[in-house]
Formats: structure tokens, C-alpha cells, sequence
């Protein structure tokens, strides 16, 4: 997910795969001010129909241009609202 300034990627799975990429996204010139917002366990998988696509990000409104279950949907806005 994205907008204008800012860029929004949710990660699962093998938790030592997960800790390499990051390491290699913080080194990549692309990219400045990487953080990372959460990282932990989950007993399964919280977005299960979600495939790698492209998401844009509005103001006012949430794009989503891949197929998503309402469940995932639920959980994307919660992500982006902070909670």
C-alpha cells in the first residue's frame, strides 16, 4: 500500500527469511526512513487470500485492485488507522 509519501508492506512468513529481506530493504538506496511497525508470532496467517498486487492509497478512500476477503479488508483498515 502507498501514497504519496509513504509506503506500507505487510510481510509473513519464516521468520528468519522475513528478518533477511528487511535487513536488505533498510540497505537499499531506495528506500530511507525504513521502520518496522510490528513483528512477532501468529498462530496462522492474517491475510490467507491476499496476493502480491498493487494497492493504492488515497485520502479519502482505500483502492484495492486485487481480489480481498471482507475479513482481510477489516484487517487493512485497522492496519491503517493504527490499530
Amino acid at each position: 500500500m502507498h501514497s504519496d509519501s509513504k509506503f506500507i508492506q505487510y510481510l509473513e512468513g519464516d521468520s528468519k527469511e522475513i528478518l533477511d529481506l528487511y535487513d536488505l530493504i533498510k540497505k537499499d538506496d531506495r528506500h530511507t526512513n525504513v521502520v518496522m511497525l510490528s513483528y512477532g508470532p501468529l498462530p496462522e496467517r492474517l491475510f490467507p487470500s491476499w496476493h502480491m498486487g498493487y494497492k493504492e492509497l488515497k485520502p479519502d478512500e482505500l483502492a484495492f485492485n486485487t481480489d480481498i476477503s471482507e475479513e482481510d479488508l477489516g484487517i487493512s483498515n485497522d492496519l491503517i488507522s493504527g490499530k
